[in-house]
């Protein structure tokens, strides 16, 4: 089985369009975009839970939790915002 030979330029070409796209807030599709912030909302959710529970027992990386999970949250709740 041989290896599909690629041209790189045009590789790095696409996908840096695809990141500049990306940066800009022109998704590939909205739904995607919807249903990935969704997805980002619930582990927001779960670390920001965890990190309560952690932060209660005493735990050390209890806080770190938390602020991770508040960070997934406020970014994932503005790009659901923008994309509804």
């Amino acid at each position: 089985m041989e290896m599909k030979k690629i041209d790189v330029k045009e590789h790095t070409k696409k996908y840096l369009s695809f990141s500049a796209n990306a940066r800009h807030g022109n998704y590939p599709n909205a739904k995607l975009a919807k249903r990935g912030a969704l997805v980002g909302l619930s582990f927001g959710g779960a670390l920001t839970t965890l990190g309560v529970y952690a932060v209660y027992n005493r735990l050390d990386y209890g806080i770190f939790m938390c602020l991770f999970g508040l960070a997934a949250l406020v970014s994932n709740s503005v790009v659901y915002r923008k994309n509804n």
